[in-house]
């Protein structure tokens, strides 16, 4: 590989005065290492065992999912190594740098390519090019779709996949199949293909597992965070000219890794007590519902939707934070989205998520970070007072932070943070068709998802919530919905939503009569496929809670 190595660019620019590129190998490699740091250090359990499960596997090679996120990173600029990519002209530089790395192309053995002039290079780009060569060179559509996917919108017209047959000047310089210059592109490309399996594990293409499609959207998410990361010239600084080669490979990774990650990946603890669970998190002991309601999602195996209706003043939002660490723990969730329906209201309850984020820290060194997501989040004291992401050092052991790590805070990478309190369109947005709708799948499937007041939203609303919960069905997301109360109609939707997704048919499901009950206070929550409800309770005064 070395020879692809000194030649391809994946990023060029000029900066006072210096030229400077990234190789494409190098750029490959960075978001391959990139890919598996993540698996281990920031994907909860329960996404990889989602991602592990969405695998049949064509050969016997431990940990598929985790070389599979691997292989996709290395894999996924492949598209660069083209014609139509390589003569793009950077966008800031001078033409010299474009001239100088045409011209190690020419010195490798790509004759003409400094005089090149495509007819319609823009029809190729990197993106759509890479699906293409992966498919042309055996790769099956479910992960070669993921590579053609990973600047955000996947490759839905399959008209224009198929029409790069004719524009094979963009991928070989000369449409002759014969000429050397064309094998010499044919042979690069492969070269690419089997370094990126080699480096994964795999020995060839026929061994590139099988993915479901709830898999294939969380490794797209995966694959696209990785890019960015890697794509960061803070973490992962471009090399002058003259450099081919970085010295330390090693340190260039740990170096960037440590750069960005600024947090630590929250692992709930199991409480057997919950009195005590109350008392540290909360500072009072469990009132009868929150207590029955505790002890009931502890006698579960497979929780995924709990429904909460109760009045005003019982408690209900330090029920749900209560039992989303019990659903964490069981699910293997590492972080929380806490949804609600305004701006105001997601203000207003912000410091009290601040806080139980402080509470599961603890007296440990642990380091989490927490967003407020709605338009005008800049202006809340709360959130803007809070400790910046460069301010605080992951080896200091004497106390942790609950802070803002400010990569999390763009419009699409928001979702992807531990604890997220927001407006509930950010959760809605999961079952809107935009681009980089991976990455807020990512995200969620990463949560707990509590949706407060959910007596207070429209049928416009209600329609985009269930598509939404369906897919954290299909994802194993525990949800749990906060309201003072439901119509049954209502009720019974969201449980169907939460069960499609889970690939439960409502006709296979016992007693769904029952969700049409009256009674109030009342918990609907299904264990597995079942479905159950808890509608008895002491009489307590409301509080002001």
């Amino acid at each position: 590989m070395k020879q692809i190595h000194d030649n391809f660019w994946a990023k060029k620019t000029e900066e006072n005065g210096r030229l400077l590129w990234l190789p494409l190998t190098q750029h490959l490699e960075d978001t391959k290492n990139i890919a598996g740091l993540l698996w281990e250090h920031w994907l909860s359990e329960g996404q990889k065992v989602l991602i592990e499960n969405s695998i049949n596997a064509k050969a016997n090679i431990e940990n598929q999912g985790k070389r599979l996120s691997q292989f996709l990173g290395a894999v996924h600029d492949i598209g660069k190594a083209t014609p139509a990519f390589q003569t793009q002209k950077g966008y800031a530089n001078s033409v010299d740098l474009d001239i100088q790395l045409l011209e190690k192309l020419e010195r490798a053995g790509f004759s003409g390519i400094s005089s090149l002039q495509l007819a319609s290079p823009k029809k190729s780009h990197h993106s759509i090019a890479g699906q293409y060569l992966l498919s042309h060179y055996g790769v099956e559509e479910d992960i070669a779709t993921i590579i053609g996917g990973h600047h955000g919108r996947p490759v839905d017209d399959l008209d224009g996949l198929n029409s790069q047959k004719s524009y094979p000047s963009n991928y070989y310089q000369d449409e002759k199949k014969d000429s050397l210059v064309y094998q010499k592109w044919k042979s690069t490309q492969e070269a690419f293909l089997n370094w990126a399996l080699t480096e994964t594990g795999f020995n060839s293409v026929s061994q590139l597992p099988k993915i479901k499609q709830p898999a294939q959207v969380i490794l797209s998410g995966l694959l696209i965070m990785s890019d960015w990361i890697a794509s960061n010239e803070h973490f992962f600084p471009l090399l002058s000219l003259d450099e081919t080669d970085v010295k330390s490979k090693s340190q260039r990774i740990e170096t960037g890794f440590k750069k960005w990650k600024k947090s630590n990946l929250w692992q709930p603890e199991t409480f057997v007590d919950l009195v005590t669970l109350y008392q540290e998190r909360f500072g009072f002991s469990p009132r009868n519902f929150q207590l029955i309601l505790s002890q009931t999602i502890e006698k579960t195996t497979n929780p995924g939707i709990v429904i909460l209706e109760a009045p005003m003043g019982l408690g209900k939002t330090e029920a749900a934070l209560a039992v989303s660490e019990q659903l964490s723990s069981k699910k293997g969730c590492s972080g929380l989205f806490f949804g609600l329906p305004t701006q105001a209201t997601s203000n207003g309850i912000f410091k009290r998520i601040e806080q139980w984020t402080e509470n599961i820290k603890g007296n440990n060194s642990d380091h989490f970070s927490i967003q407020l997501v709605h338009g005008k989040a800049a202006l809340n004291t709360d959130f803007i007072e809070l400790p910046k992401g460069n301010t605080i050092n992951m080896d200091d052991s004497e106390n942790g932070s609950i802070f803002v790590n400010e990569w999390f805070s763009g419009r699409k990478t928001s979702a992807l943070d531990d604890f997220v309190v927001g407006t509930v369109d950010q959760f809605l947005m999961v079952a809107l068709k935009q681009k980089h709708l991976a990455l807020r799948h990512l995200g969620f499937s990463k949560k707990v998802v509590v949706i407060d007041e959910v007596h207070a939203y429209d049928a416009y609303m209600s329609q985009y919530l269930l598509e939404a919960i369906r897919w954290m069905g299909a994802y194993g997301v525990p949800v749990v919905i906060l309201s003072a109360t439901l119509p049954a109609q209502q009720r019974e939707k969201l449980i169907r939503s939460y069960m499609a997704g889970m690939g439960v048919k409502w006709r296979d499901i016992e007693n769904t009569d029952q969700i049409k009950i009256d009674a109030y206070p009342l918990i609907t929550y299904n264990d597995g496929p079942n479905i159950h409800q808890v509608k008895t309770f002491e009489k307590q005064e409301q509080k002001n809670i």
